[in-house]
């Protein structure tokens, strides 16, 4: 039996219904399944003038969301917390997911700075540890970025393919240091893009299952 990708509305609908009374119904989800690709998400970060020792925040999402706006897929399993930096020398895989195939034009990112830990660099021992604040002097807190990707080079699902999602942290643009009110003004400016954004060293946290090095993505 051969395996369709069958799309939304009607005449899935219709599909559904004759398959679902087939003794093999169960190989509809497969079907389904087999119209999937994964989107691997790596994080980076651009170096700033002003040192940062640690620059942790959280990452409470990212998502994809196509051309009509219609479709969004979430392609971080759940939120995690970085330190920028620590990604100004290498890249950090952030997840690995399986998304509807389709092409991409948008990744939306939700940085929460209410529990951020920035230290800068002065010169002593413990470094100088400052409050982040948004452009008007409010406390930070939660900040969603929309980042267009390029319209010539989309992030292009398509099944039984894997695709890279690359994230890069701007931290010399992002953030304004006054050492004096020990206080960081930020206003984050990340870029998303569907080809590997840099060179760096690729760090993958968790249980490894294997590794397949006559493939790369």
């Amino acid at each position: 039996m051969k395996h369709r990708c069958f799309p939304a509305g009607r005449a899935a609908s219709a599909v559904w219904s004759r398959w679902v009374s087939a003794p093999l119904a169960g190989l509809l989800l497969v079907a389904l399944a087999a119209c999937n690709g994964t989107a691997v998400v790596t994080l980076t970060s651009t170096p700033s003038t002003d040192v940062f020792l640690t620059y942790r925040v959280g990452l409470t999402s990212v998502q994809l969301q196509k051309a009509n706006g219609r479709t969004t897929s979430t392609v971080l399993p759940t939120g995690t917390t970085v330190d920028l930096s620590e990604l100004v020398n290498l890249s950090e895989v952030l997840g690995a997911v399986v998304v509807p195939g389709g092409n991409y034009s948008q990744a939306v990112v939700t940085v929460d700075y209410s529990s951020a830990e920035i230290v800068y660099d002065d010169g002593s021992v413990n470094g100088v540890a400052l409050t982040p604040l948004g452009a008007s002097g409010q406390g930070l807190g939660q900040v969603t970025l929309t980042l267009n990707l390029d319209p010539s080079n989309q992030l292009n699902i398509t099944r039984h393919n894997t695709s890279r999602l690359s994230l890069d942290f701007n931290l010399a643009a992002s953030n304004l240091v006054n050492l004096a009110q020990r206080t960081v003004t930020v206003t984050p400016l990340m870029a998303a893009s569907a080809s590997p954004i840099d060179t760096k060293t690729v760090r993958i946290r968790g249980p490894l299952a294997g590794v397949n090095t006559a493939k790369t993505f």
